[in-house]
C-alpha cells in the first residue's frame, strides 16, 4: 500500500512538473512597427522560434522566411489581414525553448492581426460650390469644365477629409489663401470651411470676352502631431459664356 502511495506522488509530481514547464514557456506575439511611410511595415514573431515562417500579408502577397522578423511594403494605403504560420521548433536564441516540434513541415503554431496603414486623418481634397449662382452657370458641360466657376459669385470652400483612426490625430488649424496668378491680390482664412464673400469683387475676369482668369488656392493643414499637409489648386473665374 506504501509502495502504491509512493508512485502515485512521483506521478502526480512529474505532472506537476510538465505542467509548470509549459506555463513558464512564452507564448509567441507578433509585433507590428510602422514605418515611415506607413506603409512600410515590420513584423516580428517574439518568444518560441520556429524552423520556419510562412507570412501571408493580406494584399495578395506572402512570404517564407526562417528568421521570425520581416519587413513588407504594401502598395496602396488600407486594412489588411495578416497570417503568420510557424512550423517545426527552434529555440528563442536566449535558451528558452521553442514550440517543441521538430518536424519543419508541422504546424508549431499560428498568429493573426490587422494592420492599417492608412493615414489617421485622410485629406480628400478641396471643394469648392458658388453660393447663389447664376442660372446661366452649368458645372459640368464642356463650357464649364471642373473648377471653372462664374466671376463675381460668392464662393465656398471646403476641406474634405476622413477620420480612419479617431483620437490618434487631430487637426488643430487650416489656412487658405487665395490669389490670381499674378499675385495682384490675397485673400487669406482659417478654418476648414470659409465663405468667401470677398470673391464678388476680387473673383473676376481679365482680358477678353469669353475669357477665363486663373487663381490659385493654398491650403496648409496643420496636425496635432506638427506636421503639415499642403494643398495646391488653380481655379478659374469665367464669364457667362463659360470657359470651354
Amino acid at each position: 500500500m506504501k509502495k502504491a502511495c509512493v508512485v502515485c506522488v512521483l506521478l502526480l509530481s512529474l505532472a506537476l512538473g510538465g505542467c509548470f514547464w509549459q506555463s513558464s514557456q512564452p507564448s509567441p506575439e507578433l509585433r507590428v512597427t510602422f514605418g515611415t511611410p506607413r506603409t512600410t511595415v515590420a513584423f516580428e514573431v517574439v518568444g518560441p522560434r520556429a524552423a520556419k515562417y510562412v507570412w501571408d500579408f493580406g494584399d495578395g502577397n506572402s512570404e517564407e522566411t526562417t528568421l521570425p522578423k520581416v519587413v513588407h511594403r504594401y502598395s496602396q494605403p488600407g486594412e489588411y489581414f495578416v497570417v503568420v504560420k510557424a512550423y517545426g521548433g527552434g529555440n528563442t536564441g536566449e535558451g528558452l525553448p521553442g514550440p517543441g516540434i521538430s518536424d519543419p513541415n508541422v504546424l508549431a503554431f499560428q498568429l493573426e492581426t490587422t494592420v492599417d496603414t492608412r493615414p489617421a486623418i485622410e485629406i480628400i481634397g478641396v471643394k469648392i460650390t458658388p453660393v447663389d449662382p447664376p442660372s446661366w452657370y452649368a458645372p459640368g458641360t464642356p463650357a464649364w469644365p471642373e473648377w471653372h466657376y462664374p466671376a463675381c459669385t460668392i464662393l465656398r470652400l471646403e476641406l474634405l477629409s476622413k477620420v480612419n483612426r479617431p483620437g490618434e490625430l487631430q487637426i488643430v488649424n487650416v489656412h487658405w489663401v487665395i490669389t490670381d496668378a499674378y499675385g495682384r491680390f490675397g485673400a487669406a482664412q482659417d478654418g476648414e470651411e470659409w465663405v468667401w464673400y470677398e470673391a464678388q469683387n476680387f473673383f473676376i475676369t481679365y482680358g477678353c470676352p469669353g475669357g477665363r482668369t486663373e487663381y490659385r488656392v493654398y491650403v496648409s493643414i496643420t496636425f496635432s502631431d506638427g506636421s503639415v499637409y499642403e494643398i495646391r489648386q488653380s481655379i478659374y473665374a469665367c464669364p457667362p459664356g463659360g470657359c470651354g
